[in-house]
């Protein structure tokens, strides 16, 4: 199969899908972000892995070509203008009956723990605040996923949804959680959220790990996946 995969990042589903089409396969790779293409293409010649390519090109403008068997993305049309629009650009790149297959987060969902984690109350209020000063996401992408599939001219989509969610000492969500909030805070800090200064992304896992407990539970937001195909 040959996969098209916009808002590559740093190449993680790329790369993967790559070891699932096989060496007959292959996969391009469609990120924005210079910088990010950059990493992902170094990732891939480490890793060994020679059907994936990366290119910078912005998806409502790039002639990326057609006749792909599989258009994907992942937390991706979250921070696209207009999702409906970019849907039904990308589905001509498709052969007919094409697979078209996305995942995005509902990023309004609060993050919740019991007992209840004064930390992770903290990242919470920080998260909402954030929230109400407008970043410029989709926070609701996940839930809208199926009106975009079928605005977009696309077949009943199958929707699915998964939860982060789990606890105990080994348990590797406190660590996603501890990466995430260091991801975040940068922006939090450029919009001058209040109190964003006081939350320390170092050791944050061990801290939700030492107030959770090893019988306490932590949730994040869903991730809701939707797959289609284009007409036949």
């Amino acid at each position: 199969m040959r996969v098209l995969d916009i808002g590559s990042g740093s190449g993680d589903v790329a790369m993967r899908v790559a070891g699932l089409v096989g060496p007959a396969g292959s996969v391009l790779g469609v990120e924005i972000d210079d910088a990010s293409v950059q990493i992902a293409r170094d990732r891939a010649a480490a890793a060994g892995i020679s059907n994936v390519k990366f290119v910078t090109a912005d998806v409502m403008t790039a002639d990326l070509g057609s006749g792909f068997d599989a258009l994907i993305g992942r937390l991706v049309l979250m921070h696209v203008a207009d999702p409906v629009k970019a849907l039904r650009r990308l589905a001509v790149s498709l052969r007919p009956g094409g697979l078209v297959a996305f995942q995005e987060a509902h990023l309004e969902a609060a993050w919740l723990s019991f007992p209840t984690s004064p930390t992770l109350q903290h990242v919470q209020r920080l998260r909402d605040l954030a929230l109400q000063q407008g970043q410029p996401v989709y926070f609701q992408m996940g839930l809208a996923l199926r009106s975009a599939f079928v605005r977009a001219g696309l077949a009943e989509p199958e929707i699915t949804a998964d939860l982060v969610v789990g606890g105990g000492p080994d348990w590797a969500g406190f660590e996603l959680v501890e990466t995430t909030v260091r991801s975040l805070r940068p922006g939090w800090l450029r919009l001058g959220v209040d109190g964003a200064d006081e939350i320390e992304p170092d050791g944050l896992a061990d801290r939700l790990r030492a107030e959770i407990g090893r019988d306490g539970l932590l949730a994040m937001y869903p991730l809701i996946n939707a797959s289609s195909h284009t007409p036949s």
